[in-house]
């Protein structure tokens, strides 16, 4: 037999079944990698689709708070019997309650024009809109609900002004949309933001600029560092996980005005998600980390097993040397103790049932050789002496004895024979 390097069964089948398991680990680490991936992505869906749907929500209400406050004024119209005009009624109600309304209303400005679209009289900042907007109020006698944004934005409405179911002007109110913007961070934790064009030679990739954002000082350096890798189309609509400064956010744009497709301006919120992904992070290597270990564990366990399973084998692998020794009493001794009832027979304990039965046979079987052999070594004793007496008998015979071949050459002759062939030859 050639000379090889050995290695022990329990060894490679250690090493097999440890790779098997090493490559179901890999594959279920991948898959549950693939899994929290998706997991985490419905969860910042589901929490991004919640955001989108209360920013909406708070301008709509703060749209509502407009039209609920300009509302009033046909309520203390038609409540009031002057001699006073109408229009003198509002101006004067709103001169002596102007500041005490602004603060409890959160107002920015307020402005009433008559019924040729001319401005009557203007409370606080007001934006003034284009002529079309009042002209259409007008013509419509419906509310006109807008966000302008010159360079900071505002929620303005326009509504119609009714005396004695007369048309006698509108009637418009704002409110600054930082407060709006102030309300969302407070309700969800994320920070947002409003973009809206830049001026022309504006130096940014963007054509945008913010309006209103939280945390403005550090949201901008944000925003500096994403546009200088990314353009707006990246985030339209759609989240993107971009990293600053060691953090991962979570940011997304999508229109203020959800009735009016792709214009601006733009609410952007950004969403610290370190911690998040840290948490996901984590909780994936822990989980490799068990699983690892239990692989570990499981390998140790299946170490010890082989041992004491194929120290059997091994015994065996011990003793079968000791057949070509025709040493089989101590073959039999040997696998006699490897027996144990209590666990039960199995493949190892037929085998070496197998073999002291074997071992057993070939004991016989090498006896009867050795006796066979006696027999033998007697029997040819017993023939050369018979040989040798017949031979004796035939060289004393007082005849001649000559043996010869087919061919009639002479094989043997005896010694009186040669006597006899002697004296013809001497006469």
């Amino acid at each position: 037999m050639s000379k090889g390097i050995y290695i022990s069964l329990k060894w490679k089948i250690a090493v097999l079944i440890g790779g098997v398991f090493l490559f179901l680990h890999s594959v279920f680490s991948y898959f549950l990698y693939i899994e929290a991936n998706d997991e985490f992505v419905r969860s910042r869906e589901s929490i991004q689709t919640g955001h989108v749907n209360i920013a909406y929500a708070l301008t709509k209400d703060s749209f509502l708070v407009l039209g609920q406050f300009a509302e009033l004024f046909s309520v203390i119209n038609s409540s009031q019997h002057q001699t006073d005009t109408p229009i003198t009624q509002i101006a004067s109600t709103l001169d002596k309650n102007w500041q005490q309304w602004q603060s409890i209303w959160g107002l920015e400005g307020a402005v009433f024009f008559d019924r040729q679209g001319q401005k009557v009289k203007q409370w606080g900042n007001w934006l003034n809109p284009t002529e079309s907007s009042i002209q259409h109020v007008l013509t419509t006698e419906q509310p006109d609900y807008q966000i302008v944004c010159p360079k900071t934005c505002f929620q303005s409405v326009l509504i119609p002004v009714m005396a004695e179911s007369q048309l006698i002007g509108v009637f418009g109110v704002s409110r600054s949309f930082a407060d709006t913007v102030i309300e969302f961070n407070r309700a969800t934790g994320s920070d947002i933001g409003v973009l809206v064009p830049a001026e022309k030679g504006n130096d940014s990739r963007w054509p945008y600029k913010f309006s209103v954002i939280t945390h403005a000082e550090f949201n901008k350096l944000i925003l500096a560092s994403i546009v200088q890798e990314h353009s707006f189309v990246d985030f339209f609509e759609q989240r993107k996980i971009v990293t600053h400064n060691d953090e991962s956010f979570e940011i997304t744009a999508f229109p203020v005005n959800s009735d009016v497709e792709g214009a601006p301006p733009y609410f952007l919120i950004i969403d610290n998600v370190s911690h998040e992904l840290k948490i996901v992070s984590d909780n994936l290597r822990i989980i490799w980390l068990l699983g690892m270990l239990s692989l570990i564990i499981s390998l140790l366990l299946m170490l010890v097993v082989l041992f004491f399973s194929l120290r059997r084998i091994g015994r065996l692998s011990t003793a079968l040397p000791l057949l070509a020794e025709q040493k089989h009493s101590e073959f039999r001794q040997i696998l006699s103790h490897q027996s144990n009832s209590a666990l039960g027979k199995d493949e190892i304990d037929l085998l070496n049932q197998t073999a002291i039965t074997l071992s057993g046979r070939l004991e016989g079987l090498e006896q009867d050789v050795k006796d066979n052999i006696c027999k033998l070594i007697e029997q040819g004793a017993e023939l050369t002496h018979e040989r040798d007496f017949i031979q004796q008998l035939i060289d004393i015979a007082p005849i001649s004895v000559i043996t010869q071949d087919a061919d009639g050459i002479i094989l043997s002759i005896n010694q009186t024979g040669v006597d006899h062939f002697a004296m013809e030859e001497s006469a």
